[in-house]
């Protein structure tokens, strides 16, 4: 009788712990699932990117996520803005690793982050190029310092997201909107 309630004692001690080892295992499991599921949790939430062609003073930029070239476009420079490391990676292009590779470094990207964004006072996105379903090129102004500047900047579709390539980016020619598929944006 002895023997069969120290048995009884040690089978409810190792069902404890296997319960608690489960609890913990279905703990990591479930943790594990929500950072699949929302890889980018560490980024803000998207908020809705004023409609194309509008002027965005550099108060009004907002992370606006990565559905559209537009949106990309903007969360990038908001990023840039905010100095939030994190959206500025993943807004570019795995083909951009050379400018990928100047902001790994925070203090880098801090110190860029500042000098680049520090005389920036808006931007309005003009037209877009669709190159094919995955590339679109941007033309779009920035006032920067009192000077506006016309700009091209290729993006590309990564996944479900668009990415920008900042190293693609080239001032704007009057020959870019002579051909190919050119949706124009109204100024608002």
């Amino acid at each position: 009788m002895a023997q069969r309630k120290h048995f009884t004692a040690q089978l409810i001690a190792v069902n404890s712990k296997s319960k608690m080892a489960l609890g913990i295992a279905a703990g990591l499991i479930l943790a594990g699932s929500v950072l699949f599921i929302f890889p980018s949790s560490h980024l803000p939430r998207p908020q809705s990117p004023p409609a194309a062609g509008t002027l965005i003073p550099k108060n009004q930029l907002v992370f606006a996520g990565y559905g559209t070239p537009e949106a990309a476009l903007e969360s990038a420079l908001w990023a840039f803005q905010n100095v939030n490391h994190d959206a500025a990676v993943a807004s570019i292009s795995p083909k951009d690793q050379d400018f990928k590779n100047r902001i790994k470094d925070l203090k880098c990207f801090k110190s860029m982050a500042r000098e680049e964004t520090e005389g920036f006072q808006s931007i309005q996105i003009l037209a877009k190029k669709m190159l094919s379903g995955d590339v679109v090129e941007l033309k779009y102004q920035i006032v920067h310092d009192g000077q506006t500047n016309c700009l091209i900047t290729p993006t590309e579709k990564v996944g479900s997201d668009w990415k920008i390539n900042f190293d693609g980016a080239d001032s704007y020619t009057t020959n870019w909107d002579n051909s190919g598929d050119i949706i124009t944006f109204d100024a608002q």
